[in-house]
């Protein structure tokens, strides 16, 4: 009786080992229908192909071979209906939880290339807003404790509304920068959308800003301030505001140490004084 295909021929055909098909027959999951005394070669039959492909469809999807064996060796229709039932909701969680992911993927994918486009610009006086944002005041001394402490704050209000953005904000003190002092974050937050705006939150209307991309360590920012400033003043603008930085929560390696790319805004207008 040596009708049927031959290990070899279905390892083949399936694109498995003989050693796969062997450890099936070891753990009875699937055994030849028959084996030749004499040669030792087995013979699967045409029925069990069709076995066969069901138990690799369901090792793909992750079944355990102890799961599928479990399957096999069901006695009732019954079982085997409850069985297929509680395998099949756990897939649909997977399935959920695979679509999350991809969606989380998309969006972190969605803020490298907003990223990367704006590397590309360099300094420039553009129209912006409005921008709505929590912020929350930093505390004297203005030191970078009392800065962890205001946001995070500014987090535990965020968790409680059904807001998006995870854009970071921070309100720097225009005058004290005017003046020529250290850059000081007076103020910090999360941008909202203004569709997500229930409250009055605006922060900024619609206006010039002077912008400049920071592409360095937060450590060497105050750099980025000098050129901002000296474009403004060469382009005949007047600072008329705070200043916002605007920035995600992705940390990158750069030569001086770790920091964010974040957009520096200056709100000018080239009336004042003039």
């Amino acid at each position: 009786m040596k009708n049927g295909y031959k290990i070899g021929e279905v390892a083949k055909m399936f694109n498995i080992s003989n050693k796969t098909l062997l450890h099936y027959e070891q753990i009875e999951l699937l055994k030849p229908y028959y084996i030749d005394k004499e040669s030792g070669y087995r013979y699967y039959s045409f029925l069990q192909m069709a076995e066969l492909a069901f138990i690799i469809s369901l090792k793909n999807s992750g079944f355990t071979l102890k799961e599928i064996k479990k399957y096999t060796e069901s006695q009732t229709t019954e079982a085997s209906i409850a069985f297929l039932d509680e395998k099949s909701s756990e897939i649909d969680i997977k399935i959920k939880e695979l679509e999350k992911t991809k969606k989380l993927l998309l969006e972190k994918k969605k803020e490298f290339q907003e990223i990367a486009y704006s590397l590309d610009k360099d300094l420039s006086i553009e129209v912006d807003g409005p921008f709505f944002g929590i912020v929350k005041e930093v505390p004297p001394p203005y030191g970078e404790p009392e800065i962890i402490k205001a946001y995070n704050e500014v987090l535990k209000s965020f968790e409680t509304l059904d807001y998006n953005s995870k854009k970071c904000l921070g309100i720097i003190d225009g005058k004290a920068l005017e003046r020529g002092e250290s850059h000081s974050i007076k103020k910090v937050g999360i941008l909202i959308s203004e569709k997500e705006n229930g409250k009055n939150n605006l922060l900024f209307k619609r206006r010039e800003f002077a912008t400049l991309i920071h592409k360095d360590s937060y450590e060497n920012i105050t750099k980025s301030y000098e050129k901002l400033l000296d474009f403004i003043q060469k382009s005949r603008f007047k600072i008329d505001g705070d200043p916002i930085e605007i920035s995600n929560e992705k940390i990158f390696q750069f030569e001086d140490g770790v920091g964010w790319i974040v957009k520096i805004m200056i709100p000018v207008n080239s009336d004042i004084g003039t």
